[in-house]
């Protein structure tokens, strides 16, 4: 099994990528604590393993984890042990933590990638302006903005979206980590930020205890 890949998570996200892989000639384990979500995962291609442990033992050489985001740096830390490379569903932790640090600097030692799943930067219009940017052509970048908005009952419509990890603070829910992608590629397309603010709750009638709307301002390097 050293060529497979394994797929931790296969809710929505998780089924795609198994499609994927499969679609590119890719063996694909999959594992998810919830045994009910082994029909879908064999019907999109995997192999399903009856535990982690299990599936971590028969030495993948990556694992992706599509978990919600309080497991990842957990799972990911268990698949570097294991001598996996690795990629993590954005955000890469829903916290700052030892163990994030742990879980990267294992991966340092041990040679392995770590990536996360900011897809947006693999965007034809977002790399189109990237190259514009980057090559001086659009002339020096003075501000940046990015809009994101999603009616969440219509985002996952065959779930009920007060049970979803995104309405919960313990399970790393909310707008801010959820949508990160805008974060990430202001930063790609404008440098690092040196400081940031945010103002953000929930303002809307929505059933769930975590924010679903937010302001951040970014003060770039570029």
């Amino acid at each position: 099994m050293g060529n497979a890949f394994l797929v931790v998570g296969c809710g929505s996200i998780g089924q795609r990528h198994i499609r994927n892989l499969v679609s590119i000639g890719i063996e694909v384990l999959a594992f998810d604590p919830n045994p009910d979500a082994q029909p879908a995962a064999e019907e999109s291609g995997a192999t399903w393993i009856g535990t982690l442990e299990s599936a971590l033992a028969s030495g993948p050489a990556a694992v992706l984890v599509c978990t919600p985001p309080h497991r990842h740096v957990e799972i990911g830390l268990l698949a570097i042990e294991a001598g996996a490379h690795l990629f993590v569903e954005k955000p890469i932790s829903h916290e700052l933590s030892d163990s994030l640090d742990q879980m990267l600097d294992a991966a340092d030692r041990a040679g392995r990638v770590v990536m996360a799943g900011y897809n947006l930067r693999f965007h034809p219009g977002l790399m189109k302006l990237q190259s514009l940017v980057e090559s001086g052509v659009a002339g020096e970048l003075l501000t940046l903005r990015a809009e994101y908005g999603q009616y969440l009952p219509t985002w996952r419509p065959q779930a009920d979206y007060r049970q979803g990890y995104f309405a919960r603070e313990s399970t790393g829910g909310g707008i801010i980590l959820e949508e990160s992608h805008e974060f990430d590629y202001v930063e790609w397309l404008g440098g690092d930020s040196s400081s940031v603010f945010v103002r953000a709750g929930r303002l809307s009638r929505l059933e769930i205890e975590t924010e679903d709307t937010a302001l951040a301002v970014l003060e770039l390097d570029g």
